[in-house]
């Protein structure tokens, strides 16, 4: 339908005069849907973003989840043309929700790092815990979800063609955006705390260790300096 409206229809409206292109039904309606989308979605994102800086307390966190969410995307678009299907609005609504369920799982890992940093344990051991510990409730919520859509998007009679767009988004797309996020955003994470620990030297010109320039250090330290000081005036 695009090429049409980007090759066909200009040749054919500079060949003749008085005549206005308009598309109806089913194009209209997509249209709306997009302009709508367009305008909800990025409020939508923006929101989420800054609820995860409030819970995290950094912006490099933040930015470290919703780097994650194009792969999901890639996921799902592979999925299409594995299943031979092209992109509609159903997809698209499959890809929100897929955005939803990828920030999540890589929330639930971050916020494990960041627990196991709080208990005193160092950068290192506490992202493999972490990777560990939530190895299983991850993947186990990835499986179940795609295995639950698979009847779905192996329908063959007509009244599932309309919906498989949409289950073909969120499954393939966690899958793929789960076993890549499995080593992705650990990995991403150790590199974010380089550029940190790099950067602290740069300003102080003295070592640090990698775990004080982590938010969940600086706010276990703020909570120990609390302590003493009510302590002190006890």
């Amino acid at each position: 339908m695009l090429e049409f409206q980007q090759t066909v229809v200009p040749r054919v409206m500079s060949q003749v005069d008085g005549i206005k292109a308009s598309y109806e039904g089913q194009s209209r309606e997509q249209g709306k849907v997009m302009r709508s989308v367009g305008k909800t979605f990025p409020i939508a994102f923006v929101g989420m973003f800054i609820l995860i800086i409030l819970v995290f307390r950094s912006y490099a966190q933040a930015g470290l989840v919703f780097s994650l969410i194009p792969l999901g995307i890639m996921g799902a678009i592979w999925g299409h043309g594995l299943q031979g299907i092209l992109l509609n609005i159903l997809s698209l609504y499959g890809l929100i929700a897929l955005t939803g369920i990828v920030v999540n799982d890589s929330i639930v890992l971050i916020d494990r790092v960041n627990r196991n940093l709080l208990a005193g344990q160092k950068l290192y051991d506490a992202v493999y815990d972490a990777a560990i510990s939530r190895l299983r409730p991850i993947l186990l919520t990835t499986l179940t979800t795609a295995i639950g859509l698979a009847p779905l998007i192996f329908e063959t009679s007509r009244q599932a063609q309309f919906l498989i767009p949409l289950a073909v988004s969120i499954a393939y797309g966690l899958l793929f955006g789960t076993f890549i996020l499995l080593i992705v955003l650990p990995s991403g994470f150790l590199a974010l705390n380089r550029v940190r620990c790099l950067w602290a030297q740069a300003l102080s010109r003295e070592p640090v260790t990698p775990e004080k320039v982590e938010p969940a250090f600086r706010e276990l330290s703020e909570a120990e300096s609390l302590s003493i000081r009510l302590n002190g005036e006890k």
